[in-house]
């Protein structure tokens, strides 16, 4: 199946037919694009922008389509090497015809994957205790500290402090 922004021909015979530009999606689609690369728009806000002021809407099929992106349409998007001129199977790297018009070039393509890897990257935090540090067992086993953020009222129940001023 063509993916959003291109159209599956109905020339040719089944096996080697080929895509063509989709002239309503194709445009939305690297506009999207732009908007990701510029660094101002996270895959939430090109969702919102999409449905809202884009209306790009999935590709009609027989039974499904023609309704409003959602998010995880927006990540397949996105993630999807197709836009850049390339696709895998099973491992083995394929190029597309020079004749379909791509979106973004390989390095854009590789910037934006390594965009969306980075906002699933836990934060570092740092917390005073009184024991910090790495402690280490008499097995050389490690032994790390485990922060809890908690006081215990004189009623027997125990409440977070982090952000109470009281």
């Amino acid at each position: 199946l063509a993916s959003t922004g291109f159209l599956n021909s109905k020339q040719g015979d089944k096996g080697t037919r080929w895509w063509n530009k989709d002239e309503d999606r194709f445009d939305k689609v690297k506009k999207l694009f732009e908007l990701f690369l510029s660094g101002e728009y996270s895959v939430r806000k090109l969702h919102k922008y999409a449905k809202d002021e884009l209306k790009l809407t999935t590709p009609t099929r027989k039974r499904l389509g023609g309704k409003p992106v959602t998010l995880t349409n927006i990540y397949r998007i996105i993630k999807n090497p197709i836009y850049a001129g390339f696709f895998y199977v099973q491992g083995e790297r394929y190029s597309l015809t020079r004749e379909l018009p791509r979106i973004i070039n390989e390095n854009q393509y590789n910037l934006i994957q390594e965009m969306i890897s980075n906002n699933h990257k836990p934060k570092k935090q740092k917390h005073e205790a009184t024991y910090t540090g790495f402690i280490y067992s008499p097995e050389n086993d490690f032994i790390g500290q485990d922060v809890k953020f908690q006081v215990t009222c004189d009623c027997g129940k125990r409440f977070s402090y982090r952000s109470k001023t009281k």
